[in-house]
């Protein structure tokens, strides 16, 4: 996140923003084939929403901080993990 900060404030002027996108485990094959079984169940027994994070739920965050309507959006973290931080 300091790095995040540092670079807001050093490309800001140049209308770059900065933001730090942090999920939790993806449910990818790749991810698949790194983890254990247990490991997916743990994380999506300890998700409020119940259920694994894939890219796509990721996506839709990604698109809308590259478009206009975020140009205020920096230097910040955005946690997008269904809420398995309240754990």
């Amino acid at each position: 996140l300091g790095l995040t900060r540092e670079l807001a404030n050093e490309l800001g002027p140049r209308g770059i923003t900065t933001v730090y996108v942090t999920p939790t485990l993806l449910d990818t094959p790749g991810t698949r084939a790194a983890f254990q079984q247990a490991h997916f169940d743990y994380v999506q027994s300890h998700t409020p929403i119940g259920q694994l994070e894939t890219p796509e739920d990721i996506a839709g965050l990604i698109v809308f901080l590259c478009s206009p309507e975020a140009r205020f959006v920096n230097g910040s973290a955005i946690n997008i993990g269904g809420g398995i931080s309240m754990h």
